[in-house]
């Protein structure tokens, strides 16, 4: 069943969004002290001399500086988890027939093609809306040429084929779309 899996995923998503969210607190706290530490080792090792407060305010620095990069990596993996839980909720939602949260492809739509206007395929409510969750201008240019051609039984049968096998990797394309929510990409 699609709709247990995505209620799966976005409990195991929001559980790992409260663990991230704790790493970011301790993190904060964690950088913090080693500031504290890197001037208090500073007050007490005056007197033994510029070689124990040379080696303490670099090993002080250094520590700081793993703490900012370790935060940094954690708030990417915020940012990243919390586009899974949108791409999650969005999945859901058009399991449960809401899908007007993905692009309508309104410019897409001629008044002249023989039979967009019939089975509408794009503007508001579409085939291209349900179908589209491409990330990138020339993903939503490949699937209007795709709608807006005919094609014969063999394509059909490979894309078919394709959507089955991509069918199998839920997460892998959750990952691939979150990198795409990330970094938009245009022609």
């Amino acid at each position: 069943m699609p709709d247990v899996f995505y209620n799966k995923r976005l409990e195991t998503l929001q559980l790992e969004q409260k663990i991230l969210n704790t790493k970011k607190k301790y993190f904060g706290i964690f950088r913090l002290g080693a500031l504290v530490a890197l001037f208090v080792s500073l007050y007490i090792l005056w007197d033994i001399g510029w070689w124990a407060i040379f080696i303490a305010a670099l090993l002080l620095i250094i520590l700081f500086t793993r703490l900012v990069l370790k935060d940094l990596n954690n708030k990417q993996a915020l940012e990243d988890n919390e586009r899974l839980i949108d791409i999650n909720e969005d999945e859901r939602n058009a399991l449960n027939g809401e899908y007007f949260q993905f692009e309508p492809g309104a410019q897409y739509h001629h008044k002249d093609h023989p039979y967009s206007n019939d089975l509408d395929i794009f503007e508001h409510a579409s085939l291209f809306q349900y179908l589209n969750r491409s990330f990138t201008e020339p993903g939503s240019d490949n699937l209007a040429q795709m709608l807006a051609q005919s094609a014969n039984f063999d394509l059909i049968k490979k894309r078919q084929q394709a959507i089955n096998e991509l069918s199998q990797k839920q997460i892998w394309i959750q990952q691939l779309c979150c990198i795409g929510k990330r970094q938009k990409l245009t022609n």
